[in-house]
C-alpha cells in the first residue's frame, strides 16, 4: 500500500511541480523508507534469535561476510596476460607509454588547401 500511495503521490508531483504535493511525496518515501527499515530489522532479529547451537547458519553468514568478493580479472595485452599487480601495473605504464609518445615531425608534407 504504501508503494501505491508514494507513486500516486508523485505522478501528482511530476504534473504540478506543487511544493506541498512534493512535500506529500516526501512524507510517503520517508514513512515506506522507515517502513522497509523496521521490516529488514524484525527480520535480522528473528534470524539472530532463532540461530541455535548446531546451526550452520551463523557459519554461513560469517562466511559470507569473510569471503573475498572482489576480485579484479586480468589484464590482457597483446604481449602478455598480467594477474599481479605489478605486472598490471607495468603494462598499463607501457601502453601509455606507447601512447603519449612524441610524433614524427621529421616528414615534411605540405598539404595545400584550396
Amino acid at each position: 500500500m504504501q508503494v501505491r500511495e508514494r507513486n500516486k503521490c508523485k505522478k501528482i508531483w511530476h504534473k504540478t511541480r506543487h511544493p506541498a504535493d512534493k512535500n506529500r511525496l516526501n512524507r510517503a518515501q520517508n514513512h515506506m523508507r522507515k517502513f522497509y527499515r523496521e521490516h529488514d530489522e524484525r527480520r535480522w532479529n528473528n534470524f539472530v534469535t532463532g540461530i541455535e547451537p548446531g546451526d550452520d547458519s551463523l557459519w554461513r553468514l560469517v562466511n559470507h561476510y569473510n569471503k573475498d568478493r572482489f576480485s579484479m580479472p586480468p589484464l590482457i595485452t597483446d604481449k602478455q596476460v598480467a594477474y599481479k599487480s605489478t605486472d598490471k601495473a607495468e603494462a598499463i605504464a607501457e601502453s601509455l607509454a606507447q601512447q603519449f609518445k612524441n610524433n614524427d615531425l621529421s616528414h615534411h608534407h605540405h598539404h595545400r588547401l584550396y
